[in-house]
C-alpha cells in the first residue's frame, strides 16, 4: 500500500519594494510603493494606515498594482506617516513612510507643522 502525505507550509509575506519617505507639491498626484510577496497561496493582503488611520480606497486614495498607494490632488492634510500593511493567515509585516506637502514653498510633515528640509531635500526653485 502507497500512503501519500501532503504538507503545506505557510510562509509570512515579506515587503519586497516598500514605501519611501518623499515629498511632493501641493495639488500633484503621489504614489507610495508597497510590493509584497509570500511563498504560500493566498497572497498576502495589503492595506495603508495614514497617521495610524485606516486609509480607505476611494477616487482619491487608490490602490494600484497589488498593494501600492496612489493620492491624487494632494493637499496639506495629507502629508503624514503611511504605513503599508501585508498579511496572510502565516502572518503579517509592514513598512512605514513619510509624505511631506508642498504648499506655499513651504514643506509640510506630519501633525500640519513646517519643515525645513526632508533629509536634505531641496525643493527646487520652480515650487511654489
Amino acid at each position: 500500500m502507497l500512503v501519500l502525505a501532503l504538507c503545506l507550509v505557510s510562509v509570512a509575506p515579506k515587503i519586497v519594494a516598500g514605501p519611501r519617505d518623499a515629498a511632493a507639491a501641493v495639488n500633484s498626484d503621489v504614489r507610495l510603493t508597497c510590493a509584497a510577496a509570500a511563498e504560500a497561496d493566498p497572497p498576502p493582503a495589503v492595506s495603508w494606515l495614514k497617521d495610524g488611520d485606516p486609509v480607505i480606497p476611494s477616487d482619491y486614495f487608490r490602490l494600484v498594482d497589488g498593494g501600492s498607494l496612489r493620492i491624487l490632488g494632494l493637499v496639506a492634510s495629507d502629508a503624514g506617516m503611511y504605513q503599508c500593511f501585508a498579511a496572510s493567515t502565516a502572518g503579517s509585516t509592514q513598512a512605514t513612510a513619510e509624505l511631506v506637502v508642498l504648499v506655499n514653498g513651504r514643506l509640510h510633515g506630519r501633525q500640519g507643522r513646517t519643515q525645513g528640509g526632508l533629509r536634505g531635500f531641496k525643493p527646487p526653485p520652480n515650487w511654489t
